[in-house]
């Protein structure tokens, strides 16, 4: 089944979003961290 949001794929919307609005898209480093939660 093919999905589309807008007519793009949600890869394309979604850095379609990011150019258009950078500021809401800004990594967070906790959640950069590739350790296990114990």
């Amino acid at each position: 089944m093919n999905r589309t949001i807008e007519g793009h794929t949600p890869d394309e919307y979604l850095c379609k979003l990011r150019t258009q609005t950078p500021d809401t898209f800004t990594l967070d480093p906790i959640q950069q961290i590739t350790e296990l939660n114990n």
